[in-house]
């Protein structure tokens, strides 16, 4: 115990220099920029700028610190030092990975807890530690990640390549197949498609960058209605307990990780990673995500601008990676199946439904439901008519929430018979119909929002009557009414 504690303070006092500079921009981020934030925002705001910033910090600390402790395994001479140190590798390494979460924890969070006093800001709000909390066992998973390829890379340049790559390619290739899923859903959907998919992308929780961005929208949501009503339903993208899988997946690098540390040659150091984990995996999941953000991938696209420069960068990264002008058989075939997957997608997601991901049916089991409705007349007298109903509990108003399941039924034949180059847009008779429903499932909040232009009279007034009959039973929560033809317009 005396040994470990006598080679962290030794380590402590060698990188004071760097600890002084790490100590110098906390100065200047945290408690200096707070005073400033406190005369011109509001706390709750200053708060989210504070988290926000603590999130980019750690962030910033958790892609360096590995780059910075463990770069001595790519100088042999550096390495044979440490070696001949009288501790095992195993202890070396528990050391050199509890000294990185110590100066990415300690130093952010106390800085933090500093700006709240500043700030004024009570601590009998739970939130504001939970999301702490969260940006911070996420920054972990990075710091264990970055460490796992700092000691798979033999040297400096392929370590902080990989790293910044590994932080940008992943979320590149959610946003392409992002891309991919928005150009081909309209097949399979009538809503909307950006209410159906974003819900069902649970594989972006896996990617640390975009789990950042998904918990800065979460978190900006849930704390700009602190201190309203008790049931505001916030937006709500990550699953809960998610930050128990990211410490799972935090120990799983970090004992891989010591797998590896414990198995290094001196003699790789300063020569090229072979892993195929570093430079061949972002070389295919970087391509890929190039050939996606295609909206149009069939086989005449082979020659479109984003496909040749795809193959140009392929091979590109690939001499990079060898550092040498080479071209192997094993990279023309991974290219050629890379064609053969991204020009059979479309086929392969409407044989398959999305992958099994798309599903615009509202569970048979929703917990609590609501609808609400723009009706629009557009011609010499406009009518305007938009309202939203309560939030019915299925407990209390089971019927009603058989009536919404069924009424999306209707909805979805409506908006299969009504066809756009079928409405005549020139005539006085043009209704627009926009019904949107909001239900909560395990998963949290949902949407499916349907839009319908018609010359259907009758249609128009279905729905009319439909929004009258919710009036009618009191559950209409709120009502705005504009009629040109009467010169009023008025809200419930």
């Amino acid at each position: 115990m005396n040994n470990s504690l006598n080679y962290i303070r030794y380590h402590m006092n060698r990188d004071r220099n760097f600890l002084i500079l790490y100590g110098i921009a906390l100065l200047c981020l945290f408690p200096l920029l707070a005073l400033a934030l406190k005369t011109i925002l509001p706390p709750k705001d200053s708060v989210i700028v504070m988290l926000i910033l603590l999130g980019a910090t750690q962030c910033c600390m958790a892609m360096i610190l590995p780059l910075y402790l463990f770069h001595f395994l790519w100088n042999r001479r550096e390495m044979d030092l440490y070696v001949c140190i009288a501790m095992k590798r195993k202890t070396l390494f528990i050391h050199k990975f509890l000294l990185g979460l110590l100066y990415l924890l300690v130093p952010t969070c106390l800085a933090f807890t500093l700006n709240m006093g500043i700030l004024s800001i009570r601590f009998d709000q739970p939130y504001f530690a939970l999301f702490a909390g969260k940006i911070s066992t996420l920054m972990v998973l990075l710091y264990s990640f970055n460490v796992w390829i700092a000691v798979r890379c033999n040297s400096f340049l392929d370590a902080g390549v990989m790293v910044v790559c590994y932080f940008i390619v992943p979320i590149m290739l959610i946003l392409a197949l992002k891309n991919m899923f928005s150009s081909y859903a309209y097949e399979l959907l009538y809503c909307q498609s950006y209410s159906v998919l974003y819900e069902s992308w649970i594989g972006s929780v896996l990617t640390v960058s975009s789990a950042g961005l998904m918990l800065i929208i979460e978190m900006t949501s849930k704390l700009s209605h602190v201190g309203m009503e008790k049931d505001f339903t916030y937006m709500h993208l990550l699953p809960s307990g998610v930050w128990i899988v990211w410490l799972a997946i935090a120990l799983i690098f970090f004992f891989t990780a010591r797998r590896i540390f414990i198995a290094k040659k001196m003699e790789d150091a300063q020569t090229p990673s072979r892993s195929f984990f570093m430079y061949p995996m972002i070389i295919i999941c970087f391509t890929l995500a190039m050939m996606l953000f295609s909206s149009d991938l069939n086989m005449e696209s082979l020659f479109a601008p984003n496909i040749i420069a795809s193959v140009f960068i392929y091979f590109l990264f690939w001499f990079v990676a060898q550092r040498k002008i080479k071209i192997n058989w094993k990279q023309i075939a991974v290219l050629a199946v890379l064609l053969v997957l991204v020009m059979s997608s479309r086929k392969v997601f409407l044989m398959t439904n999305g992958f099994g991901m798309v599903d615009e049916k509202i569970p048979e089991d929703v917990q609590k439901m609501r609808v609400s409705f723009v009706l629009a007349k557009e011609n010499a007298d406009t009518y305007y008519l938009s309202c939203m109903s309560n939030e019915l509990e299925r407990d209390k108003y089971g019927e009603e929430v058989e009536a919404l399941l069924r009424l999306q039924d209707q909805v979805i034949e409506d908006v299969k018979e009504t066809r756009p180059e079928e409405v005549d847009w020139e005539t006085s008779e043009l209704y627009e119909i926009d019904i949107e429903f909001t239900f909560e499932v395990d998963k949290g909040e949902q949407s499916r929002y349907y839009t319908l232009f018609t010359n259907d009279k009758q249609l128009f007034e279905q729905y009319l009557s439909y929004v009258n009959s919710l009036k009618s039973s009191n559950l209409i929560q709120r009502s705005e009414v504009h009629n040109s033809a009467e010169g009023m317009s008025y809200a419930q």
